[in-house]
């Protein structure tokens, strides 16, 4: 999990390095675009469908506790960060404006997670691959990238949930002739992705090529021997929240510094962007647990207001047992 996670992150970062200095009148390299383009069908995929893998044990939760928890860790973050980026979008991104803080810019990923988790115990008795394939099926249709990602991206995170209950059912994709197929689907996927670029984004026809791309990352995780390097983006993933907020705004104020002081080649801008990214995201991650770093990342009260809950959880269920004749 930490790994595919980390890797995920990893790959948005190197998106958004190059991508960003475009919004400023910058070009990025064809070769970039590409290879970034290549990715497409499965960075946001993979992690959606590895926050839906989570669904199967959260769930368990009493509501309130599981409906505090989904707020606290991603609702909080969420309305921190939108607000941070609506600050430095364009003057158009109004704070007043309930639709500023609609999947605000990059982090409409946390905004579609955290209404995934908030409408899954209402529909929780659904099948996890009706509920997938109908997904992908209902995104069909749609033209714009709000409604119709909202649908696809729901897709892979039942997927994941999907997968968690029936494991076994995947365990023969992960090795032999059926992992060299997902091979040949994923990499044929990744090849159209790269040629048609961003008009290939949340098409469901691509959906099965991703998720032999996720098999095929799953597998090779398992298979990775333990090195410094599977480590570090173990940590990335361990920390992956972290990294998904902070990295945007970071990589924007070193653009617009590097701009200022009159460097023009894109290149330079995006590798120092990058590389600025990961050293601020290690440090923010590093002291991500300390306040006030952590009321960036966690609402404040989180820890007391959740004992809480268990505790009036364990007192009533104390109550009916001896209760109950």
């Amino acid at each position: 999990m930490d790994l595919l996670r980390g890797t995920a992150i990893v790959m948005v970062l190197v998106w958004h390095a190059p991508a960003i200095p475009v919004l400023y009148g910058l070009e990025m390299p064809e070769w970039v675009r590409t290879l970034n383009n290549f990715f497409l069908p499965f960075r946001m995929p993979m992690l959606m469908f590895l926050s839906g893998s989570l669904l199967s044990h959260s769930i368990k939760r009493p509501l309130p506790e599981y409906l505090l928890g989904k707020f606290a860790l991603i609702g909080w973050p969420y309305l921190v960060w939108a607000a941070l980026h609506i600050v430095q979008g364009p003057s158009n991104y109004l704070l007043t404006s309930p639709w500023s803080w609609v999947a605000t810019g990059y982090l409409w990923f946390l905004f579609f997670i955290g209404t995934y988790y908030c409408v899954a115990p209402f529909i929780r008795r659904l099948p996890a691959w009706l509920v997938s394939v109908a997904s992908f099926a209902a995104s069909v249709p749609f033209d714009g990238e709000l409604v119709k990602g909202f649908f696809y991206f729901l897709g892979f995170f039942y997927a994941g949930h999907f997968y968690t209950q029936r494991q076994a059912l995947f365990g023969h994709l992960g090795r032999g002739w059926p992992l060299a197929a997902c091979a040949g689907v994923a990499i044929a996927v990744g090849v159209w992705s790269s040629i048609n670029g961003v008009e290939s984004k949340y098409e469901a026809i691509t959906a099965p090529g991703s998720l032999a791309g996720i098999m095929v990352a799953m597998a090779a995780a398992k298979a990775l021997p333990d090195s410094r390097l599977v480590r570090a983006v173990e940590a990335i993933g361990r920390k992956s929240i972290v990294y998904y907020v902070s990295h945007f705004p970071i990589v924007i104020v070193t653009t617009v510094a590097l701009l200022s002081a009159g460097v023009e080649s894109s290149a330079t801008v995006a590798a120092v962007g990058l590389v600025t990214a990961f050293i601020a995201c290690a440090l923010l991650a590093r002291f991500s647990s300390r306040r006030p770093l952590v009321w960036l990342y966690q609402m404040p009260g989180f820890l007391v207001l959740r004992r809480h809950l268990r505790a009036s959880d364990s007192r009533l269920h104390r109550h009916t047992d001896t209760s109950t004749p």
